[in-house]
């Protein structure tokens, strides 16, 4: 993931051997939300199962800090993107559930499930549930970028 300003360049916000995406400014300008997990070929087992490429989280950077955190995951899930409330005090986040297989075929259909939770992505609840569409979902369904935020 990377900035640009003019004041400042070009900067890399995600270190070597991460992968960054989905990112998105709270709605005041001073929080960078994205989804975050280490880089490395895709790997269906692993990605499924939540290990490797697949461990996948809620990282922020502050821009007043220039600092980034990365929030506690629900256990048995992957974060796959997230959207703050105009305040910041609530986020819609995209979760899937982990699942084990040890070959291809075995790998079951997972759900995408849309939590709301606290700003720390704790005490969450689920709003919706996708059947089957939580792995290998991006470009083909309307994802996190194409969600309004309605308080």
């Amino acid at each position: 993931l990377r900035l640009w300003s003019p004041e400042r360049g070009t900067r890399d916000m995600s270190g070597a051997g991460v992968a960054a995406f989905a990112p998105v400014w709270s709605a005041d300008g001073r929080l960078l939300w994205f989804v975050s997990g280490p880089a490395g070929r895709w790997d269906p087992l692993d990605a499924v199962a939540g290990r490797g490429i697949g461990d996948r989280r809620i990282s922020v950077w502050d821009a007043s800090t220039e600092r980034t955190r990365t929030l506690a995951r629900e256990a048995g899930y992957v974060e796959e993107g997230v959207r703050p409330s105009r305040d910041g005090s609530l986020l819609l986040i995209a979760r899937r559930p982990t699942a084990a297989a040890t070959e291809l075929a075995a790998i079951p259909k997972v759900d995408l499930e849309v939590w709301l939770t606290d700003a720390n992505g704790a005490n969450g609840k689920i709003l919706a549930r996708f059947p089957g569409a939580g792995l290998s979902v991006y470009g083909h369904r309307t994802g996190p970028g194409e969600w309004a935020w309605s308080e």
